[in-house]
């Protein structure tokens, strides 16, 4: 790395932050930093209750975010300009339901089952609320018995398989974390990707280049995905609670940053 940069580090809490919505905040940095070339993520903490899991769309079946294997996306925008760093291909099932579908003279009627395991059709005509989108379930399928062969769910009819890229500037694979008790309340669990004792140049995969050179540096604007049942990308909503008193789920989520910035006014060719 160039010997004439200089760099200063930046600490972002959401206790501190302005919240767009439930999930994407920002930061404001008051003294701009000018001409920044580098950007290294030092350290990562994501604060989350104890117990926090989503529910499948499908059933009551809860599954759990956080869980070691899984990884958290994290997108960063600063001004007008998005760094990503990393593509990361999505595969999204997208489930048949009796809205859209259309019983054929070659389908067998009783190959369609409904939520509470009831035949879908009778005598060729949908049932089930208009008003909400029902799961077409295999014969057999038992809503309790999800599991997937070769990534295709084997428990229910698939009207479509969606495959896109998202870009973000951070992966980060999530490990048991850090229990935490805080006096007589609910125990938290702290998540954390520290890369601070890295090495950060050009050549270094966790930095990242600006190119072309930001002239100022004004704002941080972060959001975090999860993946979730069906390979879609979601926000991860954050409730912001400075108590920790009635917290739930995500309620505080800390990201260090160093920037490599130049002084000196930069000529461009």
């Amino acid at each position: 790395m160039e010997d004439s940069l200089e760099k200063i580090t930046i600490n972002i809490d959401t206790d501190t932050a302005t919240f767009i919505n439930k999930s994407e905040f920002y930061v404001d940095i008051i003294d701009d930093i000018k001409n920044c070339i580098y950007i290294k993520t030092n350290k990562t903490e994501i604060f989350v209750k104890k117990t926090f899991n989503y529910k499948s769309k499908y059933n009551d079946i809860e599954f759990p975010i956080f869980n070691n294997g899984k990884k958290i996306y994290m997108k960063l925008t600063t001004g007008d300009y998005d760094l990503h760093r990393h593509i990361v291909p999505i595969k999204e099932i997208i489930p048949l339901t009796y809205q859209n579908f259309v019983l054929s003279d070659e389908d067998d009627q009783n190959d369609y089952y409904l939520y509470d395991g009831g035949y879908a059709y009778d005598n060729g005509v949908a049932k089930g609320p208009a008003d909400e989108p029902q799961v077409l379930f295999k014969v057999g399928g038992g809503l309790n018995n999800r599991t997937f062969l070769n990534n295709y769910p084997t428990n229910f009819h698939i009207k479509d398989v969606q495959n896109t890229v998202n870009k973000y500037y951070d992966v980060i694979e999530v490990d048991k974390g850090d229990i935490i008790s805080h006096g007589v309340k609910e125990d938290y669990v702290v998540y954390s990707r520290d890369l601070s004792g890295t090495s950060c140049g050009p050549n270094d995969t966790n930095t990242y280049k600006l190119n072309p050179i930001l002239p100022e540096l004004r704002r941080f604007n972060l959001q975090f995905f999860y993946k979730n049942e069906d390979g879609k990308h979601i926000p991860l909503d954050i409730t912001n609670d400075h108590t920790y008193n009635n917290f739930e789920g995500i309620f505080k989520i800390n990201v260090s940053f160093t920037v490599y910035y130049n002084r000196k006014k930069i000529t461009r060719a």
